[in-house]
């Protein structure tokens, strides 16, 4: 009867947290907040009032209600804790993260210490930093000053799926991946723009989305390992300084992928050579200013989910083909810039119905015939100088 009743009282209990809550937040979370905060406040220039003016020293105040904290509303854990810009005028220069900081919340799912001078980290070895962390999902680190020094301090984290690591210094640490990103098995999204990043991500298969903008490759991608990311569904490489031709780099294995930024690097080679036509989910596909040429090709006709082509400002040339006429799918075609020549109707697109936006501006080789074409003229187009009416 007794262990009846047990059972009973604490089947009681649930349904009431769940019914109605917890009513503060966890003594160990609300300690923890104010230690963080005592932190700020020792490496802020200033002692500013309004940086976390509701966390307050006082057991009646629920920090579950405090200015950046988010939790969860059966149990009253922290899940969420948005710290970015937390260090607005920092006395000290550069600034070590204390991972012990974090230890009292283990239900944490999403953290952001974006903006705050961060450089490195430092691990205490009695809760061995990180570690207690073993639900966090998001980790946004971006505008610090981390090197590759910080990856060892992310190899606990199992459960993230994105991570954030933009506008860091990275760079050609990332070699040594294995040592921290490699253990983060569960990673969907990894965002590395502007890092000075040229290599080592090979072992990250498992990554669906991948932002290497604003990096240094000062050459051919092959060195990033990206065809062994065989379930990416977006690659942002725009503004890398690429500048070789992209056949036999491994983009026509990335079967899965359904956006591609490479505009503004010095790419060269043909589009029919680049692999491109092989990727039958592309969605979006950016191309802008780099040093393709020859002829657009009709293998792109494949591409059957297609809205977004960007060619412009390339050494594209000849004829534009009427098999323009056959993307269906396509929202935007921007074609502006380049060598094509010849005679082009745009009755070629009259069967699109999808098409809203059309640039072929620049090419001034080309002559646009317009006779029989939508009879409302409800799309954004720009022609050419030169057109036949």
């Amino acid at each position: 009867m007794g262990r009846l009743l047990m059972k009973l009282s604490l089947w009681f209990a649930i349904v009431l947290i769940q019914t109605y809550g917890y009513k503060g937040c966890l003594e160990k979370e609300r300690i923890g907040l104010l230690e963080f905060k005592s932190f700020i406040k020792s490496v802020n220039l200033y002692d500013k009032e309004e940086i976390f003016i509701s966390w307050v020293d006082d057991k009646t105040s629920d920090c579950c209600g405090w200015e950046r904290v988010k939790c969860n509303a059966a149990t009253g854990r922290v899940i969420e804790l948005s710290l970015n810009s937390s260090v607005q005028f920092n006395k000290f220069g550069y600034l070590t993260l204390n991972l012990s900081l974090f230890h009292p919340f283990d239900e944490l799912l999403i953290l952001d210490l974006s903006s705050n001078f961060f450089q490195d980290c430092q691990e205490n070895k009695v809760y061995d930093g990180f570690r207690s962390l073993k639900r966090l999902k998001f980790l946004d680190l971006a505008f610090n000053f981390f090197n590759a020094s910080l990856l060892p301090c992310l190899n606990t984290l199992t459960s993230l799926t994105t991570l954030n690591l933009g506008s860091n210094s990275m760079g050609e640490g990332l070699t040594l991946a294995k040592k921290g990103l490699a253990n983060l098995t569960n990673l969907k999204t990894l965002y590395l723009r502007h890092n000075l990043v040229s290599q080592g991500f090979t072992n990250l298969t498992g990554l669906e989305v991948l932002d290497l903008g604003e990096n240094e490759i000062n050459g051919c991608p092959s060195s990033l390992g990206l065809a062994n990311l065989t379930n990416l569904k977006t690659l942002y490489l725009d503004y890398s300084q690429i500048n070789c031709s992209l056949a036999s780099q491994g983009f026509a294995n990335l079967k899965s992928l359904e956006i591609l930024d490479l505009g503004f690097n010095g790419i060269n080679g043909s589009l029919s050579s680049s692999g491109i036509c092989e990727l039958k989910n592309l969605v979006e596909v950016d191309l802008r200013r780099n040093n393709f040429d020859g002829q657009l090709p009709k293998c792109l006709t494949n591409l059957t989910y297609l809205k977004v082509l960007v060619l412009s400002s390339n050494q594209l040339n000849g004829y534009l083909p009427p098999s323009i006429g056959d993307m269906k799918s396509l929202e935007y075609l921007d074609l502006r810039e380049n060598n094509f020549e010849g005679l082009f109707s745009l009755s070629s697109l009259a069967n699109q119905s999808k098409l809203e936006e059309v640039y072929l501006l620049g090419s001034t080789n080309i002559q646009v015939y317009v006779y029989f074409f939508w009879q409302a003229m409800t799309y954004d187009i720009i022609f050419p100088i030169n057109y036949v009416d």
